[in-house]
């Protein structure tokens, strides 16, 4: 028996799924209520009824505007968006070569530290 190819979706509208709206996500498994995508190292499960599913993996992501609720996504996911925008602002101005600088950006993604 061969496997089936993988199905692959995308997040529509201005919903928040915590995945990038436009990119595109293998279908790891599909219910008839949610979809389990493959989202980098873990697998993440979404209401179907906020996704565009697709049978073969598409060749071009999509341009999307922010979301309207933007800095509310932010919050709901742990980020301080002024303290982070600050922070990534002063370290740009530090120049690309700042591994320190990256590092501390990196370090307070991780932890979602404001």
């Amino acid at each position: 028996m061969t496997a089936a190819p993988p199905q692959w979706a995308r997040v529509r509208g201005d919903a928040n799924c915590r995945v990038r709206r436009g990119a595109w996500y293998e279908v790891v498994r599909l219910t008839s209520e949610e979809a389990v995508l493959c989202v980098g190292d873990r697998s993440l499960g979404v209401d179907r009824s906020f996704l565009q599913i697709v049978p073969a993996r598409p060749d071009r992501w999509s341009v999307v505007p922010p979301p309207a609720r933007r800095g509310e996504y932010a919050a709901e996911l742990g980020f301080d968006v002024r303290g982070l925008s600050e922070l990534l602002s002063s370290q740009i101005a530090a120049g690309p070569t700042d591994r320190a600088a990256v590092s501390e950006v990196q370090r307070r993604l991780r932890g979602r530290v404001g």
